[in-house]
């Protein structure tokens, strides 16, 4: 990731906005459930404020939810318990407290597995940063639409439960890194497909 070399202790508000704008797309999530453990790539982890050393290692859930904007924080906190608990995807828009002190809009693609035991064993996702484009909006619906799903929203879905099956796959490091890049080029698509949405809606 482009953000892997940048350190919480000394962001800068312009080397992470370089970093978010190097990479499309900010990076992908995983979450042992049942451990309460989130992993995020270095730079989702200072999207949302969150030691990138310690995203690595896994972080409670907790410390990714309040690094979300207090406003948003509840709703965001809701529908990952509605897909926990029913094993579906989640798709929401929200803004975050980013590591260098500015508020940025995202959208979190995911998917919870199938519970067992009555408990989701785990779920994975991608962060896409879609600041640049809400900033050249007028002033937001305070609802925060989030956008119908399309077949490149249920792909990345399909992709990030392949990418699960790729990741247990032991002594095969290239078809993992192929899953990374597909699961990745398909947020940064998205991303632009987003972004291009908005920019019609506005003209």
């Amino acid at each position: 990731m482009s953000g892997a070399g940048l350190a919480s202790g000394g962001v800068t508000r312009s080397s992470l906005q370089d970093a978010v704008d190097a990479a499309d797309v900010a990076g992908s999530w995983s979450w042992d459930i049942p451990a309460d453990r989130v992993r995020a790539d270095a730079l989702v982890a200072l999207l949302f404020n969150v030691d990138p050393a310690e995203a690595e290692k896994g972080a409670p859930l907790e410390t990714f939810v309040s690094g979300i904007h207090p406003e948003d924080r509840e709703r965001v906190a809701g529908m990952i318990s509605d897909g926990v608990r029913t094993s579906g995807s989640f798709l929401s828009e929200f803004r975050v407290c980013s590591a260098d002190g500015r508020i940025r809009w995202i959208i979190s693609r995911g998917r919870f597995e199938k519970a067992t035991a009555g408990v989701a064993p785990r779920g994975r996702g991608i962060i896409i940063d879609i600041t640049r484009t809400r900033l050249d909006e007028e002033a937001s619906d305070p609802a925060m639409h989030v956008p119908v799903e399309t077949p490149l929203q249920r792909a990345a879905g399909s992709l990030l439960a392949g990418h699960k099956a790729i990741a247990e796959i032991e002594d095969q490091p290239l078809l993992r890194q192929v899953a990374d890049l597909l699961l990745l080029e398909v947020g940064r698509v998205l991303g632009a497909q987003i972004e291009n949405a908005r920019r019609k809606r506005m003209n």
